[in-house]
């Protein structure tokens, strides 16, 4: 490795506690050669994602500049300026990994070809999808991004979120040899609700902060269900019929986590670190839902609902002795479906 490669490595390394603390937390659990194409990828998205999220940005430039993005990925060289123009190195962690794309880019160039095999298609997919939601008008009183449908819902979380399900078992079956053929093939198959179920449960933890930079992820057609509007889902009046509307998201979220419950089981015992990688971030989407459940005052303005750092580290704790075993990996899945 150069000494300039080395230096942007460190840099990456030191800039993912600053845009993401959880996946800081879990990434080092990773054996060292998939940790840093792990690493490398979740950049990588996580440049597409503030892009997606800039509300400083006008609708029609957000999809020029994530096609522009999706195509240097297979195109070394390619002028990034745009980047660094737009999002300068101000005290956000977000906006300083962004304007230096560049940089992030130029190492995935770097990589063997089995993993930029794994990583460009699911990076670009998730661009593309990116940009169309991205793209969409503003609903009518134009103050409020809102899905429309369950579909709609189902759709997003798939090109945030299943995307990267699908990018990681890639990168898994690339270089894990212990992985099978036929493990590999099953855990595809689960791996876009592994990556949506955690998605699911970031949007419902995030419904008041959402609602602040003017989104709203949770569909229209569900709350006229319940009798409201998602302009009216924080309303203090309107607690009840919210609360009804969030319920059946709790219930879609726990449906699409059962999958990504097996998606850990199938991941072979020989592979604890990939195994221990995959439970921790599961373990606490479930903690999440239950304090979401317990929490009166969900989803009132301007709170998250967070997992208590004591929580964490327990969660860790129980997720080192569970990785090595299916019986003791479900059961606590159970036990944390259950209390808290």
């Amino acid at each position: 490795m150069t000494v300039v490669s080395q230096t942007r490595w460190q840099w990456c390394e030191g800039m993912l506690p600053r845009v993401s603390r959880t996946f800081a937390l879990c990434i080092r659990f990773l054996p060292e050669d998939v940790r840093r194409s792990v690493l490398l990828s979740y950049l990588l998205c996580r440049v597409a994602d503030t892009v997606e999220d800039s509300p400083e940005l006008a609708p029609d430039a957000k999809p020029v500049l994530l096609d522009l993005f999706a195509g240097s990925l297979e195109a070394p060289g390619s002028d990034l300026s745009a980047f660094a123009e737009l999002f300068p190195e101000r005290r956000d962690a977000d906006a300083r990994l962004t304007h230096r794309a560049r940089l992030v880019v130029d190492l995935l160039h770097e990589q063997p070809p089995e993993v930029q095999a794994a990583v460009v298609p699911w990076v670009k997919e998730m661009c593309r999808g990116m940009a169309e939601f991205a793209g969409r008008e503003l609903q009518p009183g134009g103050h409020l991004r809102s899905l429309q449908t369950e579909d709609d819902l189902d759709r997003y979380c798939y090109f945030v979120a299943g995307t990267v399900g699908h990018l990681l078992t890639a990168l898994f079956v690339a270089q894990r040899p212990g992985i099978s053929a036929e493990a590999g093939r099953r855990l595809d198959e689960l791996a876009e609700d592994f990556g949506g179920g955690l998605q699911l449960v970031n949007i419902l933890a995030d419904v008041a902060r959402d609602r602040q930079r003017g989104v709203n992820y949770v569909p229209e057609i569900l709350c006229r269900e319940e009798g409201l509007t998602a302009a009216d889902l924080l309303s203090p009046d309107q607690h009840p019929k919210a609360r009804a509307a969030l319920a059946r998201l709790i219930r879609r979220a726990r449906q699409r986590l059962r999958r990504a419950r097996d998606y850990c089981l199938i991941m072979p015992r020989t592979e604890y670190q990939l195994r221990l990688f995959c439970l921790v971030p599961y373990y606490l989407a479930l903690r999440t839902l239950r304090a979401l459940e317990q929490d009166s005052r969900y989803p009132e303005k301007g709170q998250r609902v967070k997992v208590g750092r004591s929580a964490v580290y327990r969660t860790v704790a129980a997720a080192r002795v569970c990785a090595a075993s299916n019986h003791l990996l479900r059961a606590y899945a159970w036990r944390l479906e259950e209390i808290i």
